[in-house]
Parts: C-alpha cells; structure tokens; sequence
C-alpha cells in the first residue's frame, strides 16, 4: 500500500513492506494523511525488481531500503537537489558535512564533534544526507537512508560548509577552490545518471560551491580535530575561492 512520507520536504507516497525501511522511515511517515493526496513522487517496486540488484549477500530487506534510496535520490535532482555520500551533523542551528570516501573516517569524526561540543551536537545522516537549494538557501536534510546505521534526523538544517575528510597525523583545514571542489563532491554523490539528470545534478553542484564554504581536512581521530574544523567552518564566508 502507497503511504505518505515527508523527506526533504518532498511529499512522497512509498509502499514499504520490509521491516528495515519500515523502521528508519517511520520517523518521516504522515499519520492521518490520506495516501491518495497529491504526492511530488511515488516509489512502488516489485520483489522482481528489487532483486534485480543481485547482490548474493543480501535479502529483500536489504534490496529494498537500498533500491528505495536510489529511487528517493535521483527523483530529488528534479527539486533542485543532490544527496552527499557525507556525514552530517547539526550544531548552533547550523549543518556541517563531512564527506570522504567509505571507511576514511566521516562516522568517527562526527562523533567526535559530539564528544567535543555535547548534546547541543546532532547528527542528521550519518551516510546519505540530502541537501537542497529553496529559495536561494542551501539546506541539509536528515532521511531515512543513512547507511549501515539508523542515525538519522527528521530535520531541515541551513548548510554552513562542507568538508572534505582525509587522514592524517595532524589536524590540518584549509579552503578549497570552486574548480577543485567540483570532483571530489561529484565522486560521492549519485552515480550512473541520464544525461539529463546528469545536467540537474550540476545545475545544483555548481551554485553549492560557489555559496557554500568547502574545505579540506587532514585530521586524527581526536576532539581537537573537531576542534579544528569548526573553528573554520563556522566563520562567515560565502562560498569557495574562484578558479
């Protein structure tokens, strides 16, 4: 059956059947809202073509949230906006990403933003935030594909910075270029799109550098490297630097 969901402020109306999205989608279901109301997006699938990922390790459980999340993704890039293979987290109002390829360090890094600041600090999605452009403002968004964990907030979050994470033996930020910052953020995002999704996905990208702080951070697994990065990313700063 076809219920309604809010995700990034996207009424979507998802048949889910499999206890995993069931429970990290329950935070972001619409109780007492008519499923036939008009939706921005449906996602209803099969057994057969959630199979179709073949992957041996994995059941329908599993094929679902990952097929759902695919779906959920590349509908966004028709409103204006991307999903970031990023951990985010909420702090003073205000979302900080962290983004860097599997196992560099994202998840432990935004703990240790926790670790530092306290409970004011909460992690929107710890894998796959959303972010969108509304009316001039970039925003994250939690959703309830957040990867191997279910940390994830129902929130929407004015979007300070981003970082590009590496390790390191020292805790080192720096700003990086519009041009440089292209590549690294279009390598974590969605892959394998239409051309014309493929133009959705850079007509947000290239506003997003170009307003939104990115930087580059080599860091250790320590609270002062959580320290280091908020100490420049909360500066007021628009965007990166030019080519």
């Amino acid at each position: 059956m076809l219920l309604p969901y809010k995700i990034a402020d996207l009424l979507v109306n998802m048949n889910v059947r499999y206890p995993l999205l069931l429970k990290r989608a329950e935070a972001y279901r619409l109780d007492g809202v008519c499923h036939s109301q008009p939706c921005d997006f449906s996602i209803d699938l099969t057994d057969d073509q959630l199979r179709q990922i073949q992957n041996p390790y994995l059941g329908l459980n599993e094929y679902e949230y990952l097929a759902y999340g695919s779906c959920f993704y590349r509908q966004l890039l028709r409103y204006r906006g991307m999903m970031l293979h990023a951990s985010a987290v909420a702090y003073q109002g205000k979302a900080y990403l962290f983004s860097a390829p599997c196992r560099t360090g994202k998840s432990t890094h935004a703990q240790q933003w926790r670790a530092c600041f306290g409970r004011e600090v909460c992690i929107i999605n710890d894998d796959k935030p959303a972010i969108r452009l509304i009316d001039g403002v970039f925003y994250a968004y939690g959703t309830p594909f957040s990867g191997k964990t279910d940390r994830n907030r129902n929130l929407r979050v004015p979007l300070q910075a981003i970082c590009i994470l590496e390790q390191g033996d020292a805790n080192v930020i720096e700003p990086v270029r519009a041009s440089e910052a292209i590549y690294p953020l279009l390598h974590q995002t969605t892959h394998m799109l239409t051309a014309e999704n493929m133009q959705r996905l850079l007509d947000v990208l290239d506003p997003l550098v170009r307003q939104i702080p990115v930087y580059r951070l080599k860091c250790t697994i320590s609270e002062e490297a959580a320290r280091v990065a908020y100490e420049a990313m909360s500066r007021e700063r628009r965007g990166s630097p030019d080519v």
